[in-house]
């Protein structure tokens, strides 16, 4: 079974987990931010690969609820 936990427990150092918003699930990562509003604060960035680029957006909703992406992998034993 799949615990997901509390937003407020998740890490902020830059770990990529898996995040929920009430809509999606993510692959994201948190992040210090300066520059967009309300600035000063973590906000929730997810990465992709467009047209051979790399690309980090923050989410539009905030998540609610994380998974470390190494829980998923527990019921499948080792690859």
């Amino acid at each position: 079974m799949i615990n997901w936990q509390p937003i407020s427990t998740a890490p902020l150092d830059g770990t990529d987990v898996l995040v929920y918003d009430g809509y999606d699930v993510w692959k994201a990562y948190a992040k210090w931010d300066t520059w967009s509003p309300p600035r000063g604060r973590y906000k929730w960035y997810c990465s992709f690969i467009s047209d051979d680029d790399a690309h980090s957006v923050s989410l539009y909703h905030e998540p609610t609820h994380w998974l470390p992406i190494s829980d998923l992998l527990k019921p499948l034993g080792h690859l």
